[in-house]
C-alpha cells in the first residue's frame, strides 16, 4: 500500500469514527459525552493532507448534518466541532454555505448561549463581507441582524463581541452607498458602493433600532447595570466608525418617539448619536464610563469633519465641556483621583483636536468657552464656583485658548511643585505640546501669571525663553521627554534657537541675544551645551529607552526639511565623531541579536548615517563626496559648504559601512544581518 492510499485509509477511519460518535451523541446525548479527540484529529488530518475537492465535498454533505443537530444537544464544549466545520468550510463561498444552512441556522447559532456556537456564526456571515448581493441576503433576515448587533453589545465573550464588531463594520462598509459624495469612505473607497440594504435594515427597521437603544438605556429595567454599561461602552466604541462612513446616519431620528422613551436626559435627544452623547451615559456616576466617554469623544472628533462642529454646537457643548475638565477638573469632580484621571484622557482629546484642527485651534479665544447654562444643569456635580474661578483666571479680553492651554501643560510640568515627574513625565501633555502647531509654542505666559500658578524659577525661565518648551528637562535624561524635544523641534528653527540659548545662559549665567532671521539659528558655541547633553545620552546604552530616543533626536533633527538641522548637526565635531564611528559588536547575552540595545543603538546609527549621506548628496555631491552639481552646491552658505566639504567623505563611508565595525570584532554566528 502507498503512502497516499494509507493515508486516504487513516482519513476514512477518523470520518467513520467521528460519524458513528455524532451519531451516539444524537441518540443518547444526555449518557455520550463529547469525545473532542476525534474531532481534532479529522482537523489536523485535514489540514496535512492534500485531500480533494471532490473528497472534501463528500465528506462536508456526511458530517455537517449530525454537527447541526449535535450543537443544538450537546451538553458541552463544542468548539472542537466548532473549528472542525470551519476548516471543512473555509473554500465555500457565502453562495456555498446557503446550500447547506438558512436563517434559521444562523440564527439559532448566534442565540447559543455557548460561544463557540457564536464564533462559527460570524465566520459564516463573514464569507459575504465583499459581495454586496450576499449582503443584501443578509439584509433581508431581520432576526439575524437583530442577534447580530446584540452579540454586538452584550455578548459576554469577548472574542465574540470583538468578531461581531469586525463583522459589522466590514458588512457596511461593502454596502455603502454615496448618499451626496460628502462621506470620507465614498472618496476612499469608491469601488465600495453597496446597495445600502444593510444600513437601512439596522439603522432604520424599527425593531433593531430600539433592540440598539434598549440594550443601552437603564430605563430598561430588564437589564442589569453590568449589561447596560458593557452595551454603552461597546456603542460608544461602533459609532465613531460609523459616522466615518456615513455621518448622516447617525445624526438621522428615524424614531423620536423610541429616542424620547429610552433617553434618561432632561436634554432635548435627537438621533442615535445625541443618544450617546447625553442620552444614556449617567455623567459622573460612573468614573469609568465617564472615561469611556471621553475616549469616545476622542475618536469621534477623529472620524468625520463634521464632528467638531457639532461638538461645539451650543446645543451639544461637548467639546467646550472636555476642555473645561482638562483645565480645571475641578468643574466637575472634587475628588482629586478622579480629577487626575479624566483630565489626562481630556489631554488626549485636546491633543488630537490640536493635530486636526489647528486653525481652529489658533483662532478660539478663552473667552469662548462657555457652556450653557441647561448643560450646567443637567451635570451632576457641576460645580459653578468652580467654573466661575475658570472664567477668572482667562485673563485679559483677547486671551487665546492655545495660551490658557499652555499654561496648564506649564503647571503640569512644574517639577519644582512635583519633583516625581522627572521620572514619571505627564504623557498627554507631552503629547499637546508635539500635537500644538510650532508657532504657538513661541509665546509668553499669560499677563498675570504668578508663582500662586508655576513656580517662579520655571517662569522666569518661560519668560526669558519665550516658549514653554524651555520647561521641558533635558536632564536627568528620560524618553519621554527627549521625545517631545526632537518632535517639536524638528517642525521650528525657533523653536531649536530658544531652548538651545535658554539652555546655554542657565549654564554660563549669561545673557545670549536671539536676534536671527526664521531660518537662522545660534551660533555652534551657543548650541554646543544642548548637543553634549544628547550626546551623552547616546553614549550611555545602559539608560536603553533614554538612549535610543536620543538618537532619534538626533535623526530627527539632521532629517527635517523644514530647517537646516543638518547643518546644526555638522557644527558638532564631537558628535560627528561619534555618529562616524561604527560600534563594536558584542554577543547577544542570551537573548536574540535583534533584541539586544547594541543592535538597536547600531541600527539608530546606521539610520542616521543614511539621513546624513542623503544630505550630503543633496547638497550637490556625488557618492564619493566630490562636487557633482556645481548649482546647488553654490547655493550653499560658505560655512555650510566648508563643513559639508569637511565630512562628506566620511559620512558617505561610512555609511556604505553596515551596522558594524567588524575590524574590530569578527562577526558572531548568527541568523541576524
Amino acid at each position: 500500500m502507498s503512502d497516499q492510499e494509507a493515508t486516504g485509509a487513516q482519513l476514512e477511519e477518523s470520518v467513520n469514527q467521528l460519524i458513528a460518535h455524532l451519531q451516539e451523541i444524537i441518540e443518547s446525548p444526555s449518557s455520550v459525552q463529547l469525545s473532542a479527540n476525534l474531532a481534532e484529529t479529522l482537523r489536523a488530518q485535514l489540514s496535512f493532507t492534500n485531500a480533494d475537492e471532490k473528497f472534501t465535498g463528500e465528506l462536508t454533505a456526511r458530517i455537517i448534518p449530525l454537527v447541526a443537530h449535535v450543537l443544538q444537544i450537546v451538553e458541552q464544549d463544542p468548539l472542537p466541532l466548532t473549528l472542525l466545520v470551519e476548516r471543512l468550510l473555509q473554500n465555500y463561498s457565502f453562495q456555498q454555505v446557503l446550500t447547506i444552512a438558512d436563517s434559521a441556522t444562523f440564527l439559532n447559532l448566534l442565540q447559543s448561549p455557548v460561544s463557540a456556537n457564536n464564533k462559527l456564526a460570524l465566520y459564516l456571515l463573514e464569507k459575504a463581507k465583499d459581495s454586496t448581493g450576499d449582503i443584501a441576503i443578509i439584509a433581508t433576515w431581520n432576526n439575524v441582524c437583530k442577534e447580530l448587533i446584540k452579540t454586538h453589545l452584550v455578548s459576554e465573550d469577548m472574542g465574540v463581541h470583538e468578531k461581531a464588531e469586525r463583522l459589522l463594520v466590514s458588512l457596511l462598509q461593502t454596502d455603502l452607498q454615496a448618499p451626496d459624495g460628502s462621506d470620507i469612505m465614498v472618496k476612499t473607497i469608491p469601488e465600495k458602493r453597496g446597495s445600502g440594504l444593510l444600513w437601512r435594515r439596522i439603522f432604520f427597521d424599527r425593531d433593531i433600532y430600539e433592540t440598539i437603544l434598549s440594550e443601552c438605556s437603564f430605563k430598561d429595567k430588564s437589564n442589569s447595570t453590568r449589561a447596560v454599561t458593557t452595551a454603552q461602552s461597546r456603542l460608544l466604541e461602533f459609532l465613531p466608525q460609523i459616522a466615518t462612513m456615513d455621518w448622516a446616519t447617525i445624526t438621522a431620528n428615524p424614531f423620536p418617539d423610541l429616542i424620547l422613551a429610552y433617553s434618561d436626559t432632561t436634554l432635548p435627544v435627537t438621533g442615535l448619536l445625541d443618544f450617546a452623547i447625553f442620552g444614556m451615559v449617567r455623567g459622573q456616576s460612573d468614573i469609568l464610563m465617564w472615561i469611556l466617554h471621553i475616549d469616545f469623544l476622542t475618536a469621534l472628533i477623529t472620524s468625520h469633519e463634521k464632528a467638531l462642529t457639532y461638538l461645539s454646537s451650543q446645543r451639544v457643548a461637548k467639546h467646550q465641556q472636555t476642555l473645561v475638565l482638562y483645565l480645571k477638573p475641578s468643574v466637575f469632580t472634587s475628588d482629586s483621583m478622579e480629577q487626575h484621571m479624566l483630565e489626562d484622557r481630556a489631554a488626549v482629546y485636546i491633543a488630537r483636536y490640536s493635530r486636526m484642527y489647528p486653525k481652529h485651534l489658533l483662532a478660539l479665544k478663552a473667552s469662548a468657552i462657555q457652556i450653557p447654562i441647561e448643560i450646567r444643569n443637567a451635570t451632576n456635580g457641576f460645580s459653578t464656583r468652580e467654573f466661575s474661578q475658570l472664567q477668572a483666571d482667562v485673563g485679559p479680553e483677547g486671551t487665546s485658548l492655545v495660551d490658557l492651554i499652555l499654561l496648564r501643560v506649564a503647571q503640569r510640568l512644574d517639577i519644582l511643585r512635583d519633583p516625581t515627574i522627572a521620572y514619571n513625565p505627564p504623557t498627554e501633555n507631552l503629547n499637546i505640546l508635539m500635537s500644538i502647531p510650532p508657532e504657538a509654542l513661541i509665546s509668553l505666559p499669560i499677563p498675570g501669571t504668578d508663582s500662586s500658578k508655576l513656580s517662579e524659577p520655571l517662569l522666569r525661565r518661560w519668560r526669558a525663553s519665550h516658549t514653554i518648551l524651555s520647561l521641558v528637562p533635558l536632564s536627568p535624561p528620560h524618553p519621554e521627554y527627549l521625545e517631545t524635544l526632537g518632535s517639536t523641534m524638528r517642525r521650528s528653527s525657533l523653536l531649536y534657537s530658544h531652548y538651545v540659548t535658554e539652555l546655554c545662559d542657565r549654564e554660563f549665567g549669561t545673557q545670549i541675544r536671539i536676534n536671527h532671521g526664521p531660518n537662522e539659528v545660534p551660533s555652534g558655541a551657543v548650541s554646543v551645551i544642548f548637543w553634549d547633553k544628547v550626546l551623552a545620552t547616546a553614549r550611555a546604552p545602559a539608560l536603553h529607552g533614554a538612549c535610543l530616543a536620543a538618537h532619534a533626536v538626533i535623526f530627527q533633527l539632521s532629517d527635517t526639511q523644514i530647517w537646516d538641522g543638518f547643518l546644526e548637526v555638522l557644527k558638532q565635531p564631537t558628535l560627528m565623531e561619534f555618529l562616524l564611528q561604527s560600534p563594536e559588536r558584542h554577543g547577544s547575552r542570551g537573548v536574540p541579536e535583534s533584541d539586544s540595545i547594541e543592535y538597536k543603538l547600531a541600527l539608530r546609527k546606521s539610520d542616521i548615517a543614511q539621513v546624513l549621506a542623503r544630505r550630503v548628496v543633496d547638497c550637490g555631491m556625488d557618492q564619493e563626496g566630490f562636487v557633482k552639481d556645481d548649482v546647488r552646491w553654490a547655493s550653499l552658505s560658505p560655512e555650510k559648504a566648508q563643513l559639508v566639504q569637511k565630512w562628506a567623505k566620511r559620512i558617505l563611508k561610512r555609511s556604505r559601512s553596515g551596522l558594524w565595525d567588524r575590524r574590530l570584532q569578527p562577526a558572531i554566528e548568527t541568523s541576524q544581518a
